[in-house]
């Protein structure tokens, strides 16, 4: 009987646990846009999941000044004050060690490089406030920068940054295989990789011309010098046609 007795109550705490859903806290500054939340409404969604999106209020970005727009689904949206708005690698934000202690996540992602300031705000601020709660943060990197040579201002605080973060954090998602090989040699292993994405459902090939053997390159990013869209043409234009 103490035997069945102890059982059940395993089973329970099972049940109990199975049954509480996993918190997750994410902090993106790309969420300012409701167009880019696409993938915490699907993991709220498809895997039931508490989803609780931390965006900026105001974000001073390569197209101008952003405000935070509405949310019309029921992911969770919070809108929060960031100090260094426009700058992806100093950007702090307001109110995360409240946000932390408060709602205790089970896994607090942030959209943002190793080096960053916000992700080794968040390496320090969850040690404090949730100890228990896993950090996690991405990765575009293929360069493998030398100690101080972060092409950033304050370098060697962005090395500093790395360092706290790489020494917390449980995981990184990587989205080049390049990134996997740089982090490893730095001693930090726990990488998945995951090719960024592109939704098919907004960016389809136009289908006005109704001509289907021209031939089509795709382009997925922002058209900006630094990602070589000059590059692309002249390459194009050298095709033997």
């Amino acid at each position: 009987l103490p035997d069945e007795r102890s059982n059940a109550r395993t089973r329970s705490c099972q049940l109990a646990a199975a049954a509480r859903a996993m918190k997750l806290l994410a902090i993106d500054e790309t969420g300012v846009q409701a167009v880019n939340r696409a993938l915490y409404r699907v993991i709220a969604e498809r895997y039931h999941m508490d989803v609780t999106l931390v965006v900026p209020r105001f974000w001073r970005g390569e197209y101008g000044s952003l405000r935070a727009e509405s949310e019309q689904s029921e992911l969770r949206v919070l809108e929060r004050r960031v100090f260094f708005s426009g700058k992806s690698h100093r950007a702090i934000y307001a109110g995360v060690f409240r946000l932390l202690h408060k709602t205790k996540p089970d896994v607090l992602y942030v959209n943002a490089e190793p080096e960053s300031f916000l992700s080794a705000q968040c390496a320090l601020v969850s040690s404090v406030a949730s100890p228990e709660t896993k950090l996690v943060f991405m990765s575009w990197r293929n360069i493998d920068y030398p100690a101080g040579g972060f092409p950033y201002k304050c370098a060697r605080l962005h090395d500093l940054a790395e360092r706290i973060v790489l020494k917390k954090a449980s995981h990184c998602i990587a989205h080049n295989q390049r990134v996997n090989e740089i982090l490893m040699r730095k001693g930090f292993h726990r990488i998945t990789i995951i090719p960024p994405p592109v939704d098919t459902a907004h960016f389809v090939v136009s289908e006005k011309s109704g001509v289907s053997d021209v031939f089509t390159v795709g382009f997925a990013g922002r058209f900006i010098e630094h990602k070589g869209i000059d590059i692309l043409l002249r390459a194009v234009s050298q095709l033997p046609f």
